[in-house]
């Protein structure tokens, strides 16, 4: 397995004004922070490692898609974690599906279809698969306990990478060149109108004696 803490560096200078300097080297930053910068992602730094910590009270400032803001924290906070705050803020839905016992619950969500959906940028660790999506202008599925191993993250804090734990292997993405794809029809809910939709009810005929 690949070192996932492993990022090539590379330089994508962008113009800020009113800024001291008029551009930020954002070649200081690993190539998935780059990437959440380019897709303007409100991004946050975080000091948990912890999978059971509290990112909100965890993080150590408000989120920001503003390169400077990023490029700035790096250097404030060099050991820190990552959190994008999914939803409207950063047009961004993930599903996470855990690896130990998501499978069964993904393959009955989605009816088995594994097409295009799946090319979507993607992260992982060694316990889930998270598959990152734009938020949809209809509202997402409501999943119950029924899909075991599964969670929707729309509107909360969630760690990307380049985000590692003091027990665990670190997050890294699939391909970083992958595009995010548009959620799929079965991670949403019906149209309101067809569950609202009056139904009518036939009265029985009277019958003549």
């Amino acid at each position: 397995m690949k070192n996932l803490q492993m990022y090539k560096r590379f330089s994508v200078p962008t113009e800020l004004s009113g800024s001291i300097s008029d551009i930020v080297d954002v070649s200081m930053l690993p190539k998935a922070l780059a990437r959440a910068v380019q897709e303007q992602w409100q991004m946050v730094p975080v000091s948990a490692h912890s999978r059971f910590a509290s990112l909100t009270r965890s993080r150590l400032a408000a989120a920001s898609c503003d390169p400077a803001d990023i490029v700035g924290w790096m250097l404030k906070h060099p050991d820190c974690n990552w959190g994008v705050e999914t939803g409207r803020a950063s047009n961004l839905a993930i599903l996470e599906v855990n690896h130990e016992n998501g499978q069964e619950s993904l393959c009955s969500l989605c009816g088995d279809r594994w097409e295009i959906w799946t090319d979507t940028l993607k992260f992982q660790d060694a316990s889930a698969t998270s598959f990152l999506f734009r938020y949809p202008t209809r509202r997402l599925r409501f999943l119950s306990s029924q899909f075991e191993g599964l969670r929707v993250h729309a509107g909360n804090l969630v760690l990307l990478p380049p985000s590692w734990f003091a027990a665990g292997s670190p997050l890294g993405y699939s391909d970083l060149n992958a595009s995010v794809l548009g959620c799929p029809e079965w991670l949403l809910r019906p149209e309101e109108s067809e569950g609202n939709s009056a139904k009518v009810i036939p009265f029985p005929e009277p019958r003549e004696d």
